[in-house]
């Protein structure tokens, strides 16, 4: 009430109420909470256009009729809210009253409730006296009878004290007992089985010397200090030797019996020392005999020159086929794909000498000797490497698929591009096309067979057909529904576990005719 004193002219009330006549205002002011009317109308209560305020105000002055508001949604009785007392809002000595009669109030309120508090104050002292009197009384009778037995309770002290410290002796006694007691049995504990552990040791460290390998005869004795080292250490130092000998020895047979597998006993002597030093003539006459092998497998290079230019003249006529296969491929409409190629991809580190030594032959006055050596000297490093090259050695192939987005992806084998479906048309089209292709000009028509062809889609299989008839080759479709795509259908049916094809009801043939340039 005092912050509403404080900021009277400023209240949310002093901008309102005089637009509003006092009758309304109780009525408008039991549906609105009128506390509102107390807030700051420059802080708490902030009102952005007075003249819709009023309006609305009005507005709901207008639908309060006989005690009653009443819209599209609600009629509401007022007399069941309470009416709000408006006068401290309207008029600031009715409020400042108001606060000097709370104030007043409050000091009485505080008067009562001191006295309260003092009143209990003295009820709890009288108390807690009474209580002190009562604790004061019980001592007094406790005393008192301490008094009257205090011989007899110095007596029976002295006894129990004697008693206490025989009983203290006594319990130490027995607690040193036990303890040693313990002792000795953990003690006998620990003995025993230490002397099943040096026994269990002793008879694993014999059966380690039963299955040791006597050392080889020829092994020259060396002194050797082990002052340091336990029989466990020993043992897997010559267990660890014995390994190292074995391995060294077995190596050595191999390299023995390799050379002498790659030599035909060529260098084979009495024994191994004569065989090693037979071995060690030859490893220094390595160099001589590398540079003689160069020397023949140049020569041999330049022997090989028109072998070479038939891998060259064989490479380059694949090249032509792949480019032919490709515009071929390039007439074919495959799914939802954009272009379909096949992609050769040489080996530069053959093809680029092979071609070099071929184009000399033809024209050897344009190139440089040491070009012709160098190209010469890298087939003789690649024949060492690979005694026979064939064409298939050359090159690689790959099957490049463009999407319509341009996207370009590429694939090694037929095994799978793309979808199932494109998968299996473009198997059938590139057979069709190399079987054509191994057949060349002759007039004939062979049949092939194509197995589920349903699970091809009405485009590809179309395709298939299509391409299929261009190049003599018929297509025979299997699949449990009539094809479109097909000139002629043959209907089986089943007779007592047999299937039957009746020429009278079972065979449709397809004419199609073009219309309107379709």
């Amino acid at each position: 009430m005092r912050h509403r004193f404080e900021q009277f002219s400023r209240n949310v009330a002093a901008i309102v109420l005089p637009h509003i006549a006092a009758a309304d205002a109780d009525q408008v002011f039991r549906l609105i909470n009128p506390e509102l009317l107390g807030l700051s109308s420059d802080e708490e209560c902030i009102i952005k256009d007075k003249n819709k305020v009023f309006e609305g105000l009005e507005s709901l002055v207008g639908r309060i009729k006989d005690e009653a508001y009443e819209d599209d949604l609600v009629r509401l009785h007022l007399a069941g809210l309470t009416l709000p007392d408006l006068a401290s809002y309207r008029d600031a000595g009715t409020l400042e009253q108001r606060i000097v009669e709370q104030e007043s109030l409050l000091h009485r309120e505080r008067q009562v409730l001191a006295a309260a508090l003092e009143q209990e104050g003295i009820s709890q002292e009288r108390e807690r006296l009474r209580q002190q009197y009562h604790q004061l009384n019980d001592r007094l009778r406790q005393y008192q009878t301490f008094r009257d037995q205090t011989p007899l309770i110095e007596q029976r002290a002295k006894v129990k004290l004697a008693l206490e410290k025989r009983k203290e002796q006594v319990e130490k006694q027995m607690a040193d007992l036990v303890a040693r007691r313990q002792e000795i049995t953990g003690e006998k504990r620990r003995l025993e089985e230490r002397s099943r552990e040096l026994l269990e040791r002793r008879d694993q460290l014999l059966r380690k010397l039963q299955k040791l390998t006597a050392p080889d005869p020829d092994w020259q004795v060396v002194p050797f200090v082990a002052e340091h080292q336990d029989l466990d250490g020993l043992l897997e130092l010559y267990e660890r030797k014995c390994r190292e000998h074995a391995d060294v020895v077995r190596r050595f047979d191999e390299e023995f019996r390799r050379i002498e597998q790659r030599t035909y006993g060529k260098y084979q002597g009495e024994d191994q020392a004569d065989t090693l030093v037979n071995l060690q003539a030859e490893v220094d006459a390595l160099e001589e005999r590398e540079k003689a092998v160069q020397e023949l497998w140049k020569s041999l290079a330049a022997g090989l020159q028109s072998a070479f230019k038939g891998l060259s003249r064989d490479l380059e006529t694949l090249t032509s086929r792949i480019e032919k296969l490709n515009r071929q491929l390039g007439r074919v409409s495959i799914s939802n794909l954009s272009r379909l190629r096949l992609i050769l991809r040489e080996h530069v580190e053959w093809t680029r000498w092979i071609k070099t030594v071929a184009e000399v032959e033809a024209m050897p006055l344009f190139f440089d000797r040491s070009t012709v050596s160098e190209a010469q000297r890298k087939l003789g490093e690649l024949l060492e490497q690979h005694r026979r090259v064939e064409l298939s050695d050359l090159f690689d192939l790959h099957f490049e698929v463009t999407s319509p987005d341009g996207q370009c992806r590429r694939y090694p084998h037929l095994d799978s591009i793309e979808s199932n479906g494109t998968t299996i048309t473009i198997k059938v089209l590139i057979n069709l096309i190399l079987l054509k292709g191994l057949l060349g000009d002759k007039e004939v028509s062979i049949p092939f067979y194509l197995d589920e062809a349903s699970s091809l889609d009405r485009e590809n299989l179309a395709a298939i057909v299509q391409e299929a008839r261009g190049m003599g080759f018929v297509a025979v479709l299997a699949s449990p529904e009539a094809m479109e795509a097909a000139d002629t259908l043959y209907f089986l049916r089943e007779s007592n576990g047999r299937l039957v094809l009746d020429p009278e009801t079972s065979l449709l043939r397809i004419e199609r005719q073009v219309e309107h340039g379709g």
